[in-house]
């Protein structure tokens, strides 16, 4: 989590349609993790394998961001990026 919000943290450029395809695919998997994480806390460890694989699309979509950080982003996209980073703190608290 910290290493995607330091790749597009501090980017006030112009974001273009590959930035906001990488914030759907970010929302994408957002959801998704809150979704596995309350079949956990309710005791479904069948789960984890799904988590297992968000690992993995988070990585990949951390490898996809480092290189679109040079596009930078727009202030619209920086506040739905930090939408979606609220979400995802408020479902694990």
């Amino acid at each position: 989590m910290a290493t995607l919000l330091s790749l597009l943290g501090g980017c006030n450029k112009i974001g273009g349609n590959n930035t906001d395809a990488l914030l759907d695919k970010y929302e994408e998997i957002v959801d998704k993790t809150i979704s596995v994480n309350a079949k956990i806390k309710v005791g479904d460890y069948s789960a984890m394998s799904e988590m297992s694989e968000l690992n993995v699309k988070y990585q990949e979509l951390g490898t996809k961001l480092e290189k679109a950080r040079g596009e930078g982003m727009s202030q619209a996209q920086i506040a739905r990026f930090q939408k979606i980073v609220n979400k995802l703190s408020n479902s694990i608290r």
